[in-house]
């Protein structure tokens, strides 16, 4: 495979120890930073740099390259993803944690290329009769992915496995630039900034986004360069770097700093890799089939279809986080500085305070984390995320990244529950990107998608959806001549709870299911008019989901397929590794721990249940 750039080829080298008295394993073979050598017959698979793998044939208008075309993504986005301002929460009570830990994984298995390559903007039209928001330039920006070869292909610039690489890095450069000793550099508890070392151009570089832009000095440097992409995010990298050092000082003095830092790094890969296939994937609905050990002719390398299509679950996330502290934790001056910038305060009857933090305002500020606090911040992650179907809050639709234009009086009217159109000059959809990057990438449709998962076709839009109807309903209320521009389509007529009880209309906490105006088969035909020319992205969050998963067919079939590969081919994987029980027998220090664990051994906060994955009580 074409490498993309050189990588990193430092092995965690295992436990070196100054003294004969200090009882060390025996040299065991261990990861390098980017996941080359995993496999000895196969040495590239999984490796930095390498080209994602294809479960499909690629789909290119020319066969080679060109995007294919289809209905403008913003126009679909405006009718299928569109929420207006309703919130429907996962059936399944699965916290805010599904959506955040989610992330945390992705950015330890997959990074495309981002180096900004041919533009192929969204257009944007401002007279569509179901656009709320105003774009001041006329079109969204998108910029295609690099790509070599012919077909086109797209590179990983990380390792496939998961192995922490979003915590220590897949270049030596970046490893040791974190390194303090045998110890993660963590001022005061918190992720390094960019002039820890003095020298903010001599930092790793650090994706800048918002009010980061202009100011990486502003910026927070972990593994992974999105690290300062949200609160939430942060706040996870932070608990695992925490965790690194708090391993590190269980461990003898007579062991090397080199020997510590190693065996901390071991675990920490380890842990994660144990939450996300003790809690994470069973608690979401994902069951693997039986491991039964490594297996080398299985390819962990990341496809496609699963880092384009299937693993962009944005519909989960929360149009804001909302932690909450104690009664006299804030200053006046602290409140006032809260509200300047968007966050709406609420006063609870026990004295406590929450801050109601939009993820616009989250996004891009670091700073944020440490002046509110990570147990707090971390805590937040345990109210119910949004359902996993097709509906997008509009603070990731339209606002992705923005903060409110100047001139705002009270920039907390510009958040949730509905987000003010009046308040941003620009749109940003990740909903529409989505669409627009399965394009680029040469995504098979929805249907050929499903046949290469091995699921039949749909054959009809209320095959897709599950409903009784594709026709729009004879309704006074919608223009019968033109029911795909009329935005009272999208109108909620009755919610449910998880119970099956009927909810009000607007109710923002208890709905679980809704039924709209039009059913989503009737807007989907109206939009492609062809079953098989339906965006494979856009399918795959149309349909029902599976009884006890937050997925679809389709969906469930991707992330099945991947997490067995990641699980079955990875020669490291923690059931496969003997390094790590003899570091427990060594040392005493277990990987087997829960995330609740975790974060009540790193935090000053105490999870109130078990499983963070679940609601409480």
């Amino acid at each position: 495979m074409l490498k993309f750039a050189v990588a990193a080829t430092v092995s965690l080298l295992t436990f070196a120890a100054v003294s004969s008295e200090a009882a060390t394993p025996p040299p065991q073979p261990s990861r390098t930073l980017d996941g080359s050598g995993n496999n000895l017959q196969h040495p590239t698979w999984g490796t930095a740099g390498t080209f994602y793998s294809r479960v499909a044939a690629p789909n290119y208008a020319d066969g080679v390259g060109a995007m294919v075309g289809g209905p403008s993504a913003r126009y679909i986005s405006n009718r299928v993803f569109n929420d207006v301002g309703q919130n429907v929460f996962s059936e399944n009570e699965i916290t805010q944690w599904g959506w955040a830990w989610g992330q945390f994984i992705d950015h330890d298995i997959g990074l495309r290329d981002e180096t900004p390559a041919e533009s192929a903007p969204i257009p944007f039209n401002q007279n569509d009769p179901l656009e709320q928001f105003s774009n001041e330039t006329g079109q969204i920006d998108f910029a295609r992915t690099p790509g070599v070869g012919s077909p086109r292909q797209q590179v990983n610039t990380i390792s496939s496995f998961i192995d922490a690489s979003q915590v220590y890095g897949v270049t030596a450069d970046r490893d040791t630039w974190l390194r303090q000793g045998a110890r993660l550099l963590l001022p005061g508890g918190y992720l390094p900034l960019a002039d820890a070392r003095g020298d903010v151009s001599a930092a790793p570089p650090m994706d800048l986004m918002g009010r980061l832009t202009g100011n990486p000095q502003d910026a927070i440097v972990a593994g992974d360069v999105r690290a300062n992409e949200n609160m939430a995010l942060t706040s996870i990298q932070t608990l695992f770097a925490r965790e690194h050092n708090r391993i590190v000082d269980l461990l003898p003095d007579a062991l090397t700093k080199d020997a510590k830092f190693q065996i901390a790094h071991r675990v920490v890969g380890a842990e994660i890799e144990f939450i996300t296939y003790r809690q994470f994937l069973p608690d979401l609905g994902v069951k693997l089939p039986h491991y039964t050990g490594y297996d080398p002719t299985v390819n962990p390398t990341l496809a496609n279809e699963f880092a384009t299509v299937g693993y962009r679950a944005h519909s989960m996330v929360h149009g804001e986080l909302e932690p909450t502290l104690p009664a006299g934790t804030f200053t006046n001056g602290d409140l006032r500085f809260y509200r300047n910038q968007g966050i709406t305060i609420e006063n609870n009857d026990d004295g406590s305070v929450t801050l109601v933090v939009p993820l616009a305002v989250a996004f891009g500020f670091p700073a944020l984390l440490k002046r509110i606090g990570e147990g707090p911040v971390l805590g937040s992650l345990g109210e119910r995320e949004y359902n996993n179907d097709e509906q997008i809050d509009n603070s990731l639709r339209s606002v992705l990244f923005q903060v409110p234009k100047p001139g705002i009086p009270d920039p907390s009217v510009c958040g949730e529950p509905l987000v003010n159109p009046n308040c941003f000059t620009d749109v940003a959809d990740l909903g529409a990107d989505d669409i627009q990057r399965g394009r680029d990438h040469g995504m098979p449709t929805y249907n050929q998608l499903r046949v290469a998962y091995g699921l039949p076709p749909a054959q009809s839009f209320t095959d897709i959806t599950g409903e009784s109807t594709d026709r729009f309903p004879h309704d006074p209320l919608i223009n019968q001549q033109d029911p795909i521009d009329d935005p009272n389509i999208l109108d909620f007529i009755s919610l449910k709870d998880d119970h099956g009880n009927p909810v009000a209309i607007g109710d923002p906490d208890n709905a679980v299911s809704g039924t709209r105006r039009s059913t989503l088969a009737a807007r989907l035909k109206a939009i492609y008019g062809n079953v098989n020319k339906v965006d494979a992205f856009v399918g795959m969050v149309s349909e029902p989901h599976v009884a006890g998963t937050e997925f679809g067919q389709l969906q469930l079939a991707i992330w099945t397929k991947q997490f067995q590969a990641l699980r079955d081919g990875d020669r490291f994987f923690y059931r496969n590794d003997p390094v790590l029980e003899q570091i427990g027998t060594l040392y005493g220090i277990t990987f087997r721990h829960s995330l609740a664990e975790l974060i009540e051994l790193n935090t000053d906060f105490t999870p109130p249940a078990a499983d963070v994955f679940k609601v409480a009580g």
